[in-house]
């Protein structure tokens, strides 16, 4: 498993494509930095709504990283 750059426009805002591409994914954790240091966040189905504008528009979050389904 490797972390999958977000990849932004000239204004810092995740490209469409990178978005329709981490969200065909989910879940997924998404990677960011701030003062304090390295952060995760899980993006699920039931947090979509309530995380996905912010995870895609701060530029503190900067990779993304598959969770690999598990088939029972």
């Amino acid at each position: 498993m490797n972390w999958i750059e977000i990849d932004r426009d000239e204004n810092g805002f995740a490209t469409e494509e990178c978005t329709r591409e981490a969200l065909k994914q989910i879940p997924i954790v998404i990677r960011g930095y701030d003062e304090l240091g390295e952060y995760h966040h899980l993006l699920t189905e039931d947090s979509l709504e309530c995380d996905k504008m912010a995870i895609f528009k701060f530029k503190t979050y900067t990779h993304y990283l598959p969770i690999p389904k598990l088939e029972v």
